[in-house]
Parts: structure tokens; sequence; C-alpha cells
């Protein structure tokens, strides 16, 4: 389980940039057995914030990113950026904070390795096969997107609806829209793709710092 941490504002700043640039001992990080708690207020907006912290890890000596974006429109939005360095793993969330009216940015480590474990052993299939997008008939939908980046590649899924994994995905005001079939549907629910959102959902659900309306918007609910 996360725990939050009792190491000040100013520590917490000067640890993750080691994580960023290599100081960082890893048997020493091993010993104290630390989990990396920073919970930031922000009025920057969640994207720019996103970004920013995007670019800050590519440009340090991570081993692999994996960058999350779940987005319904006219709604929400919420990243969840994963990154392994060492044998260690980290996620740093960042969503709008209805209730502080301020974008909050946590960052900690993570409690299982499962989502590298899996993304290690399946990635010539993840590169491979693709989901096959279907598109909502409607303006409001949700969508989630990942990046993957490794030392030397990238791999981008693009959009993926919810209406992808939904076997008859049409629930518009046309009656129509209810006969439609995803015929993608099968290959989709089955393929690597699915299984590793399966995955950040479920960290994300372990999450102490998930928000109430994130969870209600998961993919995989």
């Amino acid at each position: 389980m996360f725990f939050k941490s009792t190491i000040s504002h100013t520590s917490v700043l000067i640890f993750l940039f080691c994580i960023f640039t290599g100081c960082v001992d890893e048997n020493s990080l091993a010993k104290a057995n630390l989990e990396i708690t920073e919970d930031v207020i922000s009025k920057k907006e969640d994207f720019i914030l996103a970004d920013e912290f995007l670019a800050k890890l590519k440009n340090g000596n991570s081993d692999t990113i994996i960058y999350c974006e779940r987005t319904c429109i006219g709604c929400c939005d919420f990243y969840n950026i994963y990154w392994s360095r060492q044998g260690r793993y980290f996620v740093h969330k960042i969503y709008f904070d209805s209730n502080l009216m301020a974008t909050r940015s946590t960052t900690s480590s993570l409690d299982t390795n499962d989502i590298f474990s899996f993304l290690s052993e399946n990635y010539a299939e993840l590169e491979k096969n693709k989901i096959e997008i279907s598109f909502p008939s409607r303006d409001h939908y949700c969508f989630s997107s990942i990046d993957i980046y490794t030392k030397n590649d990238k791999l981008e899924t693009g959009r993926i609806t919810d209406e992808s994994f939904n076997e008859n995905p049409g629930f518009g005001l046309n009656p129509n829209d209810m006969k439609k079939v995803n015929r993608n549907y099968s290959k989709n629910i089955q393929s690597e793709w699915y299984i590793l959102i399966l995955l950040i959902e479920n960290s994300i659900r372990r999450n102490q710092y998930s928000s109430d309306r994130e969870m209600e918007t998961l993919q995989t609910n």
C-alpha cells in the first residue's frame, strides 16, 4: 500500500532530481525501502504539466516510459505517467481536482512491476498488433491513449475509444445505432493492448491518489 511520506517538500524535489539525473544509488534505495511521494497543487493546466513531466523523463535516465492519457470529451482528463529506472518503478498522476479548483500532481513508487513485466514479455506483439478503433456516432465519448518510450523505440496507440471494446457500441439518439456491431470486438478484447490497459487501470484503482471521478471513467469499469 502507498503511504504519505514525511520527507520535506525540498527533500522530495532533490530526491526526484536524483532519479532523473542518475545520482541515486540503487542499493541505498533498496535498503531504505523508500516509497517516494510528492503531492503538488498547481494553477497550470493538466496537459501542460503532463508534457513538461514527460520531457523531463525523456531527457533523464529512464529505461522505459509509459504515458497514459484518459479523456472524456467535454468532461475531464487524467494523466498517468509510468517509468522505470534500474529496476525501480514509479508513477506520476496529473488531474484537475474540482475540490481544490487546481491541478493536482502526485508521484509515488509502484507496489508491483506487473505492467513493465507484461510490457517486456509482449513488446513484439504490442508492436505488431494494433487495436481496431471504433468511433462513436456522438460528440461526447471517452478514450484512452498510450505512448510507450524505450531507449531505442516508441509505440503509440492513438485514441482507443471505449466503443472499441464494446460488442454493440452504438447508443446514440438514433435507434439504428443500437443495431451496430463492432466486428473487431473479439480481436480487440483478446489483444495484448487490452491486457495492458487492464493492468494500468488496476494500478490506478490501487493508487490512493486516484480520484473518485477517475475511477468512474476507467475504460475497463
